[in-house]
């Protein structure tokens, strides 16, 4: 669950990690981060809210639970640390056998990179991160020469001909 609301919020791992259940499980999330102090309002994605809801029910989590709650040993109610965040990425890494750098941060890249990818719209990635410029942006998403090139390749400006098999009569 840490990695699909990674993946489908784009925050911070410090934002992604105090999230409480009331911050998600009515379809909507309003924070504020804690690195910049803006504030984020949107909504969630319907399939993602079905995946949380049927998480919370499945942990019996209450809406003031963490969703990342810390299986402390004196029972306090606590998020996980960063640092068992960090562990956890990177187990499942290993598990995946992925071979390049990964952690609780590519969370919030992928994010961006897959948007750009299938939207071409750096302007709304831009102030989804609350970025200043699209260039931070670009490189952030460590969008590069080699996706530009991809992209130029599927561009076709012009007209296409139907090119249809004609039969030659005898």
């Amino acid at each position: 669950m840490l990695v699909l609301v990674g993946f489908n919020t784009a925050f911070r791992a410090e934002d992604l990690l105090q999230l409480r259940v009331k911050d998600l499980v009515h379809g909507h999330i309003q924070i504020k981060e804690n690195k910049t102090g803006k504030s984020q309002i949107f909504n969630l994605n319907k399939t993602l809210l079905e995946e949380i809801r049927a998480y919370v029910e499945r942990n019996e989590l209450t809406d003031y639970d963490y969703m990342f709650p810390s299986q402390r040993s004196d029972g306090a109610c606590k998020a996980i640390s960063r640092q068992q965040a960090d562990r956890i990425i990177k187990d499942i890494k290993r598990a995946l056998h992925i071979n390049y750098t990964f952690g609780m941060h590519s969370l919030r890249k992928t994010f961006g990179y897959r948007y750009y990818s299938d939207h071409k719209d750096v302007l709304t990635i831009m102030r989804l991160y609350n970025h200043d410029s699209p260039d931070v942006t670009l490189r952030y998403i460590m969008w590069d020469s080699d996706d530009v090139e991809k992209a130029r390749e599927g561009v076709y400006i012009g007209v296409k001909t139907n090119k249809k098999k004609t039969s030659k009569k005898k």
